[in-house]
């Protein structure tokens, strides 16, 4: 037998066009992984170098195991990133059984699966601290419909916050609060659409949260702009279920979502309920800071069930009067329009002061870097050409403008602006709002013109643009 034939897959140093000795870098290791067929964060790499560990772990690869045969660098592959350090691989073994519980795979065994898996954004077990950090990241849209990634199985609460949005749709509302009427306007949660709940007794619904639930994952796709989640739960008689569940927010048709869900039972069989639904008394209520004011922006306008199509539902915003269809498809006819308040209320000494959000000037460039990386990553010349260079062209005259000459410096200044983190809008002891030259408001007006200009590189470049040269005036 050749030695080749002892292996399922072999990738040498030429495939990723290493040099000859080197160590696994993250490159050869991604491409094994596309080879096999199988997600890195469901594979395990066994390198007796420490280099070869530092790639695996920089390339999210699920175990990284230390190989120290002569025992004199554990601590070493330890530091460089290894879960587990052994002297031999006689020490290590593999359940067949959790084998088949296997998390979503990429499919293509191609070179193109190792690129794909640079697009995947993993979490792994349950983490109610950090819930609302996920759903926010793993959210899914189409620039038109978009919704929060939360489980079709939760509740809003605490740790969860299903919520869905549409362009243009906002609502105000009017809250009275220590004597003061403020008005608010915000963009309005819309019905939960997401709803599936399941369990293996009838009326008790399982939570992703509570005990029996384990080898909790969920991938955000975002090259396919999928979201994949599973899990594993036990009942307390010991009945093993596996879910796997896909939302999508549909390229294709703006006003269509869906969600796909899949129950396996490894060990019993028997009746599996399930209940699908339309949540209509959602709210706005994921800011706690925002606690005090009204947040409930629907008005029920009609519900109903047509077989065997499903159920539908209708509401309408309570001021701006936009209608709301929710059914195996979204419909949203609404106006575009935005607005940023003027005020806000502080719950920490419970008085109203005014809100300088309206001087995040960075906005418009976080738009223009979005425009440029999207290029960068499509090679779609048609929007730069039609779209993408008017918006940062515009965007950079807008900044040009913007920054003003200190005569004392020679230098040029953005003042008055509110930086990315919202919260520093002005300086102790003055009444004036706004700060002077923020650190991400100048660095991006740097790096906007010359991106703009081309700085001398030919549009297709694959790279970011240089900074101006020195002998440009900069922002301080």
């Amino acid at each position: 037998m050749e030695f080749e034939e002892l292996f399922t897959a072999v990738v040498d140093a030429d495939a990723t066009e290493q040099t000859e000795g080197a160590c696994p870098e993250a490159a050869r290791l991604l491409l094994a992984a596309g080879t096999l067929g199988v997600h890195p964060a469901r594979a395990a790499v066994v390198d007796a170098t420490a280099a070869g560990v530092l790639a695996a772990r920089a390339a999210g690869f699920g175990l990284v195991i230390g190989l120290d045969r002569d025992g004199g660098v554990t601590t070493e592959l330890g530091r460089h990133g290894a879960d587990l350090v052994f002297t031999s691989l006689r020490a290590v073994g593999i359940d067949e059984d959790a084998a088949q519980h296997r998390w979503w795979q990429t499919r293509q065994t191609t070179e193109a699966s190792v690129g794909h898996a640079g697009w995947l954004l993993d979490y792994a077990g349950v983490d109610p601290y950090g819930e609302g950090i996920r759903e926010a990241l793993c959210t899914v849209g189409n620039g038109y419909l978009a919704a929060r990634g939360a489980a079709p199985e939760v509740d809003a609460g605490p740790v969860h916050y299903p919520g869905t949005y549409a362009a243009g749709v906002f609502n105000r509302l009017r809250t009275r609060v220590h004597g003061h009427l403020h008005d608010d306007e915000s963009l309005v949660n819309l019905p939960n659409w997401l709803v599936l709940r399941w369990g293996t007794d009838q009326g008790r619904w399982v939570d992703p949260d509570e005990a029996g639930v384990s080898e909790y994952r969920q991938t955000l796709d975002l090259r396919a702009g999928v979201l994949h989640r599973r899990y594993r739960y036990v009942d307390g008689d010991g009945r093993a279920t596996t879910v796997v569940s896909t939302i999508l927010v549909s390229m294709a048709a703006p006003h269509l979502a869906a969600v796909h869900a899949t129950f396996v039972p490894e060990n019993w069989s028997g009746t599996l309920h399930v209940c699908s639904a339309i949540d209509g008394q959602v709210a706005n209520r994921q800011v706690a800071e925002y606690a005090p004011l009204a947040g409930r922006h629907l008005h029920p306008e009609g519900q109903g069930h047509d077989d065997p199509v499903g159920l539908w539902l209708r509401v309408r915003t309570s001021q701006s009067g936009i209608d709301v269809a929710v059914a195996a498809r979204t419909r949203v006819l609404v106006p575009d329009a935005h607005e940023t308040p003027t005020e806000l209320f502080n719950t920490r000494n419970n008085q109203w002061m005014p809100d300088h959000s309206a001087l995040q000037r960075h906005i418009g460039l976080a738009i223009a870097y979005s425009v440029w990386q999207y290029y960068q990553a499509t090679g779609d010349l048609d929007f730069l050409r039609s779209y993408g260079a008017e918006l940062m062209m515009e965007i950079a005259r807008f900044f040009a403008d913007l920054a003003q000459e200190n005569p004392a410096t020679g230098r040029y200044e953005i003042t008055g602006v509110m930086g990315p983190d919202e919260f520093h809008d002005a300086y102790p002891d003055t009444d004036t709002p706004g700060l002077a030259n923020n650190a991400y408001t100048n660095v991006m007006t740097v790096w906007l013109p010359a991106a703009a200009a081309g700085d001398g590189q030919p549009p297709h470049a694959a790279h970011l643009p240089r900074p101006p040269a020195a002998s440009h005036r900069h922002p301080a």
